[in-house]
């Protein structure tokens, strides 16, 4: 999906999706220096999908210091128990549909494990229309860890709130 070097000047090479006029793809949780390396390669929006007991809002500071947009997306967990967790994640939809509306390159993280992001995008792809297939394939394209790990009940729990 991604590579870098200990040269903080080298451009990464992203896996983007394209999605309306901007283009999405998920990643690792950055540092430091791969904030700045992600803004040199093109990268507008750092969109974090990690809760506040989890540090997510620390990459606030850290994106804009790396002169990028900071969005956060704070979910904890795959499977979302009540309406008002819902109601976020389809707001959070909202937002990314906004961003990518207006030409926005957004990198998508959460942990190491990628699933909260793969879910939220599976969402988002699902929301503007895309088949769950489809939007599987999507997934795909970002490499075995996007897809393979999430189970069939999560990715359906993401259909579900994507076609809300």
């Amino acid at each position: 999906m991604t590579s870098s070097t200990a040269n903080s000047t080298t451009l990464l090479n992203i896996a983007w999706f394209t999605l309306g006029s901007g283009r999405i793809c998920l990643g690792k949780k950055p540092d430091n220096d791969y904030l700045v390396k992600l803004k040199q390669s093109g990268v507008s929006h750092l969109a974090t999908v990690q809760t506040g007991e989890e540090e997510g809002r620390s990459y606030e500071s850290k994106a804009l210091e790396a002169g990028l947009t900071w969005v956060w997306l704070p979910f904890d967990r795959q499977k979302a128990a009540t309406q008002n967790e819902e109601a976020y994640i389809q707001q959070y939809l909202t937002e990314l549909k906004a961003l990518l509306a207006d030409g926005a390159s957004v990198y998508l993280h959460c942990d190491g494990t990628q699933q909260r992001c793969s879910l939220l995008l599976f969402a988002l792809c699902v929301n503007k229309g895309m088949s769950t297939s489809s939007a599987y394939a999507v997934l795909h394209s970002f490499g075995k860890n996007a897809a393979n790990q999430l189970p069939r009940s999560a990715l359906e729990w993401a259909a579900a709130i994507g076609r809300k």
